[in-house]
């Protein structure tokens, strides 16, 4: 269950009931899993695409420990601090641990128990579009091996499915994507300068990056990066098409996070882009409005949202 002590001191409620609907029946019937993970779910997409951003699946190399103390895979989800409501909300009916991330504004969710982990793979099993996807066939063969019995699970491909058909790349979004507006007024050192643009980076899954830059008509650049091991490929949204394709999307396949409120505001700058009177007196002080509350200023966080949302 979520940790008691610290839900009440955020004065959040978890319901504590047992997973119903199929996700019980993966118990004893996994089988299920591979059947149903072929439905066409679109809000399975969006929590598979948060999973991909920001989750790490642990695999213990055995069932028991030398001192006989039964292991368990996890996964662990980790998410920033402003988005504990949201992260409550999405995870109400999985009997997860939450706990605050030492020394730094974020908190984690470990998926442990048996029930959570076969919910789990139900959802992302066909739906996986990243490098996670070889952690995840590890997943399940370790449940194969130490949980299944005779009734073996099989693991899906990679998601083929495109991009924008599906609500993966918002999940995606809530944790990697960037949404910024830019205007510098001009002085006598520094010219006038305008910009409105998401901005994705990523170390890893250049084949997933590629697939978001076709769909948003923007090309990933590969940025050298001298203190680390990887290169970092960046996606940054350049053209009030690639904007209008972005709105678009987001309209269809909605955000949930505190991310939603620095695209709205983003939407409005891009509206003013789109429009052409970014360049006037009322568009100039429009944009300096929102870009001075977006992201690292933003002090404002209204939930009301997610009165509606559930999973």
């Amino acid at each position: 269950m979520l940790g008691t002590p610290l839900l009440k001191k955020v004065q959040l409620f978890y319901n504590k009931k047992k997973i119903r609907s199929i996700s019980s029946k993966l118990l004893s019937h996994n089988e299920d899993a591979q059947r149903l993970y072929v439905g066409d779910n679109d809000k399975y997409d969006y929590f598979t695409g948060i999973i991909e951003a920001v989750g790490y699946i642990y695999i213990p190399s055995t069932e028991y420990s030398k001192s006989g103390i039964a292991l368990s895979p996890s996964i662990q989800i980790t998410i920033h601090s402003k988005d504990l409501p949201f992260m409550i909300k999405l995870f109400e009916n999985f009997d997860g641990t939450l706990s605050k991330v030492k020394g730094k504004k974020a908190y984690r969710i470990d998926l442990c128990s048996r029930s959570d982990i076969f919910k789990v793979i139900y959802i992302l099993n066909g739906r996986l579009k990243t490098d996670l996807y070889n952690s995840f066939s590890s997943l399940i063969n370790w449940t194969n091996l130490y949980w299944g019995g005779k009734n073996q699970l099989e693991c899906g491909y990679l998601c083929q499915k495109p991009i924008g058909k599906t609500g993966w790349l918002s999940g995606f979004l809530e944790h990697h994507g960037s949404f910024q507006l830019r205007y510098t007024p001009k002085t006598s050192t520094r010219i006038e300068r305008f910009g409105c643009s998401l901005e994705l980076t990523q170390s890893h899954s250049q084949l997933i990056m590629r697939e978001i830059g076709e769909f948003l008509n923007s090309v990933p650049k590969i940025q050298n990066r001298k203190d680390r091991r990887n290169s970092l490929l960046r996606l940054r949204t350049s053209t009030v098409e690639s904007n209008l394709i972005l709105i678009n999307y987001l309209t269809n396949f909605p955000l949930y996070s505190s991310k939603l409120f620095e695209f709205e505001d983003w939407k409005e700058g891009a509206r003013l882009f789109e429009q052409k009177n970014h360049r006037t007196i009322r568009g100039r002080e429009r944009l300096l409005e929102l870009k001075n509350r977006m992201n690292k200023r933003r002090v404002d966080f209204r939930w009301s949202h997610l009165k509606g949302f559930y999973f």
